[in-house]
């Protein structure tokens, strides 16, 4: 709600914090009773569709000057991510980012300094943050249809003034979408069993990372043709390869990742029972 670089640590001012004497949140003053007033709200929108995946997701903090003396008081900055079809009227949107079990908002009238578990207090000269507390990370997820456009709003405002700033960090490479019908126990993805091949199946990635190789193990009790497709993760696609599973009970097909430059990357297995997806790291 100020000026970014101020968030940087370590905390060497109690009561960092910038007025940009600027509008406050329409949706975030509704969270709160007509006295209060947002000022300095800071607000990202954007559209996305899933072409495959299921799941919305991602981590964040939450941090303020305002912690821990404002705790009770008319200084109740507070944070959302709202999430609606995008064909879907405003008012139906929902706030995704609560506690773990709740439906309670974020913000420092919800988090008591003295009691909450989800609370980090960050004493003078402490941590990497200005923020004189902040949040343990938590997560956030919402079921969406593949094909379907959903609007997300992301929205932080000071309440009652502009003067001491708050702020969110997401987490990076969290904000994600995750098909939420495969187990994803990194580095390990399990293929659910097929009804259209009688097999008895279990697939596993393992990352080799010593050798830069990939090593995709199967346990398959039919012929099959496969094909895995590697992208970053902007989506952009890198390359594919076809390759046959006879009929026995394992085997393996190596890729080699050294061609990769490091950094993130998604390997996408097409079979029978739809995609395999798994992230994977080249270091």
């Amino acid at each position: 709600t100020g000026k970014v670089i101020d968030a940087a640590g370590p905390n060497l001012v109690p009561d960092e914090g910038t007025d940009l004497d600027e509008n406050g949140d329409i949706d975030l003053s509704a969270v709160l009773t007509d006295e209060y007033e947002t000022f300095d709200a800071a607000v990202l929108e954007f559209d996305f569709i899933m072409e495959s995946d299921s799941l919305f997701a991602g981590t964040f903090i939450f941090g303020s000057e305002e912690f821990p003396e404002y705790y009770g008081s008319d200084y109740k900055d507070l944070f959302a991510i709202y999430i609606r079809p995008s064909s879907a009227p405003d008012y139906q949107k929902v706030n995704i980012a609560h506690f773990p079990g709740s439906t309670t908002y974020i913000g420092i009238e919800t988090i008591n300094p003295a009691t909450s578990a989800y609370y980090i207090e960050n004493p003078m000269y402490g941590q990497e943050l200005q923020w004189d507390g902040f949040t343990t990370p938590i997560s956030y997820q919402y079921n969406v249809n593949p094909g379907q456009s959903y609007h997300v709003k992301i929205a932080i405002a000071d309440v009652s003034d502009g003067i001491y700033d708050s702020g969110i960090l997401l987490a990076a490479q969290s904000v994600k979408c995750e098909h939420d019908s495969f187990a994803m126990l990194a580095p390990t993805v399990i293929l659910p069993e097929s009804e259209a091949v009688p097999v008895e199946v279990s697939e596993y990635f393992n990352m080799g990372v010593e050798n830069s190789e990939m090593n995709i193990a199967w346990f398959w009790k039919a012929d099959l043709d496969l094909t895995y497709e590697i992208y970053d993760l902007d989506g952009r696609f890198i390359f594919e390869k076809d390759f046959m599973i006879y009929e026995m009970k394992s085997g393996s097909e190596i890729i080699d990742l050294k061609g990769l430059a490091p950094g993130f990357y998604i390997i996408k297995l097409i079979t029978p029972t739809g995609p395999v997806i798994q992230r994977i790291y080249r270091l």
